[in-house]
C-alpha cells in the first residue's frame, strides 16, 4: 500500500537553496529509495533545513532532527518538499 500526500507546490529538494527550511511532502521512488531515506531519518512530514549545496550538482548538506546528513543529487531529486513555516524550522 502506498502512502502519498498531495503536495500542491512541491519542488525537488535538489532545487532548494541553502538557508531555507522545508517540509518533506512526498518521496518519488521505489522501496530502496524510501528505505535509504528512512535510514537517514528523512520521512514525509519532517521539517529540515538546507545547510549547503554542492557545486555542479554535487551532494547537499541538510539538517534534520538535529543531525546533519549529506544527500547526493540523485536522491535529493526524489524528495519533494514545500517551504516550511519559519516558526517550525530549526535554528542555528
Amino acid at each position: 500500500m502506498r502512502h502519498r500526500r498531495h503536495c500542491g507546490t512541491g519542488v525537488e529538494l535538489a532545487r532548494i537553496k541553502p538557508g531555507q527550511c522545508i517540509k518533506v511532502c512526498r518521496i518519488e521512488g521505489g522501496w530502496r529509495v524510501r528505505q535509504r531515506l528512512n535510514q537517514m531519518g528523512v520521512h514525509i512530514g519532517d521539517v529540515m533545513c538546507v545547510k549547503q549545496t554542492g557545486a555542479f550538482r554535487g551532494p547537499m548538506l541538510i539538517e534534520i532532527h538535529g543531525t546533519r546528513v549529506a544527500l547526493g543529487c540523485g536522491l535529493a531529486r526524489k524528495v519533494m518538499v514545500e517551504i516550511a513555516d519559519q516558526q517550525s524550522g530549526q535554528n542555528d
